[in-house]
């Protein structure tokens, strides 16, 4: 009786109307669960939002390395060069105090090239003994630059007085350190070249005085050394030139008659805008001579470098019959004032005579190509 009564009640829960009502509850439970999840997902971020922001950044962050890896190498490298040349255009070199309101840019040329590493260096440049080194090679590889007016034949000799000769130049001057320089070459009773630039403060009237009054030879350095208005244009240099030359004639009382390039006249700055040969021809026919150098103290190179490395490295250099020595007269140049004296010590200890730049001295050209 009991077998019997439990049969009949398997059938009746297997019956088709109660697995279709099974089926409908299950359906309507997947169909409820689909619904509210996604809400309580939504009302979640809605009660946190920085769960939504950190998966829009890390979707973001996806694509941006996606685009990135697929830019061309090409165009990063142009990039880079591109920043990198405008750093150097306007890499600053804070004036002092007293010399504010005056731009001053460091020379990337002056502080590291010397008559060894220019193109060429020509007539002082020419070793007086044991041959031409490689680096003093007269040919250019390029276009030939105008001759200058101390050497119109363009022969590159130099003058035939027997003797050697070292000049003294300093170079960005006045500043604070000129009085010292003044005082070491007066115990010296040493004549030297100072290239300048301008300068309105009183201070600096007063040391363009002084050096002129103490019997030193005054060049032009430019106006501004600032290479991102001297070279922007033929008329910008033209203009630079004529307001140098017009400040140090009022304040001295003689028109100043020999110029030095910023950053020489190898630098590879001017060429961007305006080409080297138009500026020296435009010297040439006002019958200002350029000077470079050829003995390089380097004391450009760094931050107040060893006074003894400055020694040392002119007199590495002294082997000319024209040694025409590149220092500078600026602030933050203290340890040439140091090494001073011991540079005129090796230059006579070479036997060589002290002389101002003058016209006739034999020019100190460094060829570039334009």
């Amino acid at each position: 009786m009991k077998k019997t009564k439990n049969a009949r009640a398997g059938r009746q829960i297997f019956s088709p109307v109660f697995l279709v009502s099974a089926a409908l509850i299950i359906i309507s439970a997947v169909f409820l669960a689909s619904a509210v999840i996604p809400g309580s997902v939504r009302n979640q971020e809605k009660q946190d939002p920085s769960a939504a922001v950190h998966k829009e950044l890390s979707e973001r962050e996806k694509s941006d390395s996606g685009s990135q890896n697929t830019e061309p190498q090409e165009e990063q490298n142009r990039d880079a060069e591109t920043e990198t040349a405008a750093q150097a255009a306007e890499e600053t070199v804070p004036p002092s105090g007293e010399n504010a309101g005056s731009s001053v840019k460091e020379t990337p040329s002056e502080s590291g090239n010397s008559g060894s590493s220019a193109g060429s260096v020509s007539s002082a440049g020419s070793p007086d003994k044991g041959g031409a080194p490689n680096n003093t090679e007269q040919s250019t590889g390029g276009a030939s630059l105008p001759p200058s007016p101390s050497d119109p034949a363009g022969t590159g000799q130099p003058d035939p007085a027997d003797g050697r000769y070292a000049y003294l130049t300093f170079d960005d001057g006045p500043s604070r350190n000129t009085e010292q320089i003044l005082n070491i070459l007066a115990e010296n009773d040493i004549r030297a070249t100072f290239f300048v630039i301008g300068r309105t403060d009183e201070a600096s009237i007063q040391r363009y005085r002084m050096i002129a009054e103490a019997g030193h030879t005054i060049g032009m350095h430019s106006y501004t050394h600032n290479y991102g208005e001297i070279y922007a244009s033929m008329d910008a240099f033209c203009a630079d030139f004529e307001r140098i030359s017009g400040l140090l004639t009022q304040i001295t009382g003689s028109e100043p008659t020999l110029y030095r390039f910023p950053g020489g006249s190898s630098n590879t700055l001017s060429s961007r805008r305006v080409t080297m040969t138009e500026m020296i021809q435009f010297l040439n026919e006002r019958n200002i001579p350029y000077f470079d150098w050829n003995v390089n103290s380097a004391d450009a190179s760094g931050r107040n470098p060893d006074p003894q490395l400055l020694i040392q490295n002119v007199k590495n250099g002294l082997k000319y019959k024209h040694n025409i020595i590149l220092m500078h007269d600026a602030a933050g140049h203290e340890s040439t004032v140091e090494a001073l004296p011991g540079i005129i010590r090796a230059c006579r200890d070479k036997g060589l005579t002290f002389r101002t730049i003058t016209k006739d001295t034999p020019p100190a050209h460094h060829h570039r190509r334009d």
